[in-house]
C-alpha cells in the first residue's frame, strides 16, 4: 500500500510538472486505482493469484502512458474545435458527441 500511494503521488507531481494542467493530473490519478482494481477483479474471476500482477511495470508504465496520450489527444481536439468555431459558440456546444467519435 505504501508503494502504491508513493507511486500515485510521484505520478501526480510529474504529470503536473510536464503537462501544467490540473485536469490532466486529476484524470490520470483516478485511472491508477481504477485500473488496478479492474486488474485484481479480472485475476479473481479467472482464479489466478495476484502475484502475477507487477504493479511497477503494468500500472505505472503502460497505463499512465496511455492515459496521458488519450487525455492530451482529447484536449488538442477540443482546442482545435474551439479555434474553428470561436470560443463563444464553442462554449454553448455539446462536446460529448465529439469525444465519443474520437
Amino acid at each position: 500500500m505504501h508503494n502504491l500511494l508513493e507511486g500515485i503521488i510521484l505520478v501526480k507531481v510529474i504529470v503536473l510538472i510536464f503537462m501544467a494542467d490540473w485536469r490532466t493530473t486529476l484524470i490520470v490519478s483516478i485511472i491508477i486505482p481504477l485500473s488496478l482494481l479492474f486488474a485484481f477483479f479480472c485475476l479473481k474471476m479467472a482464479g489466478m493469484s495476484a502475484n502475477l500482477l507487477s504493479l511497477g511495470a503494468v500500472d505505472f508504465g503502460i497505463i499512465i502512458d496511455g492515459a496521458v496520450v488519450m487525455v492530451e489527444g482529447l484536449f488538442v481536439m477540443l482546442d482545435h474545435k474551439a479555434k474553428k468555431y470561436g470560443m463563444e459558440r464553442f462554449n454553448k456546444m455539446a462536446k460529448a458527441g465529439w469525444i465519443k467519435q474520437t
